[in-house]
């Protein structure tokens, strides 16, 4: 009995510790794919500035030939980025759902180290799309248009690496001080006695709330099935073959208490 007791609490601390690396892998999946998904629009923008853009023959082939560069630079980062988000997304969630014992544990963990190269992916091919449009607002606008228009795209990226520093620095931490259920999942800590020393609980008296509550479900158990079927049906009689006779005479009084 006291044995069942033990392993059904440890199973139930691994059961919660894995069901909460669950949702944190979750979260790295949602946020991966919003941000594939707008990796991917960008993608086709690229792809038009690459080929839907036709400069005259007597254009700088420099000018052009950076106007192309940064293109480039855009659709390759985009594309590197839907990359790698595909395959986090799918080797991950494959790893943690249908790996062996632990694996949830990996495969959040990984993701969450891969979110840095992806972010970087797609700020680099953000940089690359508003360089070439710098360039591009030079090569087939007249120059006071593409003062205005630079002044724009300037104002633009520096709004967006202010907002972006300030966002980062408001939900900025350290990642000693987030929560971790790693030596939780560890078979040292999962054990009994490292339970019992987290409650400050000695042995005997974690085995004897055990036992309570064990002897509350059965208690509730009966009054359920007895309210059901009534107090001397067959059902209940096989479900308190193998309780002791306190118990049943607690539910007995519990039921006709209720009724």
């Amino acid at each position: 009995m006291l044995a069942a007791d033990k392993l059904e609490l440890t199973s139930l601390i691994k059961k919660s510790a894995t069901d909460l690396k669950g949702k944190e892998l979750e979260l790295s999946k949602s946020n991966f794919e919003a941000v594939g998904t707008q990796a991917a629009v960008l993608a086709g923008f690229a792809v038009c500035m690459i080929v839907k853009i036709d400069f005259p023959d007597d254009v700088n082939p420099l000018s052009s030939s950076l106007y192309y560069f940064f293109a480039v630079v855009n659709l390759v980062g985009n594309i590197a980025c839907v990359a790698s988000v595909a395959c986090v997304n799918i080797m991950g969630t494959s790893l943690g759902l249908r790996g062996p014992d632990g694996s949830m544990l990996q495969a959040a963990d990984g993701m969450h180290k891969q979110r840095e190269r992806i972010f970087w992916a797609f700020t680099t091919a953000l940089v690359g799309c508003a360089l070439a449009t710098l360039v591009l607002a030079w090569l087939k606008m007249q120059p006071v248009t593409a003062a205005l228009c630079t002044a724009v795209v300037l104002y633009g990226v520096a709004s967006g690496v202010k907002v972006t520093l300030h966002v980062q620095n408001l939900f900025q931490y350290k990642e000693t001080e987030s929560g971790k259920v790693d030596d939780v999942l560890s078979s040292e800590t999962v054990g009994p006695e490292f339970f019992v020393r987290q409650l400050g609980v000695d042995s005997d008296t974690l085995i004897q709330l055990l036992a309570k509550i064990r002897r509350r479900r059965q208690v509730l158990l009966l009054v359920a099935l007895a309210r059901r079927d009534g107090l001397n049906s067959m059902v209940v009689r096989r479900q308190a073959a193998g309780t002791p006779e306190v118990i049943f005479r607690t539910s007995s009084v519990l039921l006709a208490g209720g009724q």
